[in-house]
């Protein structure tokens, strides 16, 4: 079967230089001349090639951007690259040394915190013996290094989520003993990135958790949180809190405001419709 892009006659038709790509045009740095220029053209030839799986061959043009444009706005991506071919490859530990060289030698940058989330993943992915307690720290930094970056809160969801599934637990100061460290997590997402799509989830996860935790108190004003923040939230959020004013709390006049609010595409609308009266 020929190739994707293929010429006539077998061969792999690569343009020397075309029209740029979306990480070639953020490392040109808005058609910056010069050094920037050429190395952005080389990552988009490299990009070219990645997208037809010669991966050998964008390797060669990635490594002249790693060795010769070193501190062009090119380099960082040019890494990230490298990363995704080896990890095509199967080949997860040259990925994550690909994924160390952006976070030591651009640590500033977003490709940083994007190479932080994945050698994060790949860490968990690894035969390490301590692979959950160094993949939950590096995503922990995330948010620290790259606070305007949207790997923070994604960082954080993950971090929540490998709490909960490992069964992490930590003092927690709300509760005022040790609970899932997955609730201090959420907590954080929501108050640093309150509208961020991860803190939609992440809300109700911290109303599960106080649930369980018996602080329904908590848990209701968590939902509520949610349904109001998020109105076209795919979770029953206002029917959760719903149930905890009426069964738990004890408060009628709560519990008819929340069941009230439950959207109709919900699967207990016309419960709440009956309840709210």
């Amino acid at each position: 079967m020929p190739v994707s892009g293929a010429a006539p006659g077998g061969r792999v038709a690569v343009p020397a230089a075309p029209a740029a790509g979306p990480a070639a045009e953020r490392a040109a740095g808005g058609g910056s001349a010069g050094a920037n220029g050429r190395a952005a053209t080389l990552l988009n030839v490299a990009e070219a090639k990645y997208n037809n799986r010669l991966f050998d061959q964008a390797l060669a043009d990635l490594g002249r951007i790693t060795t010769e444009h070193t501190t062009t706005p090119a380099a960082p991506a040019a890494y990230l690259l490298i990363a995704r071919i080896r990890e095509q490859q199967s080949r997860p530990n040259d990925a994550m040394a690909a994924y160390v060289e952006v976070r030591s030698r651009h640590a500033r940058t977003e490709a940083a915190a994007e190479a932080s989330y994945r050698l994060a993943q790949l860490t968990l992915r690894s035969k390490r013996p301590d692979r959950v307690a160094a993949a939950r720290d590096i995503l922990a930094q995330i948010p620290t290094a790259h606070v305007a970056s949207s790997w923070a809160p994604r960082a954080l969801a993950a971090k929540a989520a490998l709490e909960t599934r490992e069964k992490i637990t930590a003092p927690d100061a709300v509760l005022g003993t040790t609970a899932s460290a997955a609730l201090a997590t959420n907590r954080v997402l929501i108050a640093r990135f309150g509208n961020a799509p991860e803190a939609e989830a992440a809300r109700w996860e911290l109303g599960r958790g106080y649930d369980e935790a018996k602080r329904y108190d908590l848990a209701a004003a968590a939902f509520q949180d949610l349904g109001t923040r998020f109105p076209q939230t795919k979770y029953d959020a206002w029917w959760r809190a719903g149930e905890l004013y009426e069964k738990r709390l004890k408060d009628k006049h709560a519990a008819r405001a929340a069941y009230s609010k439950v959207p109709a595409s919900s699967p207990n609308y016309v419960t709440a419709q009956k309840r709210r009266k």
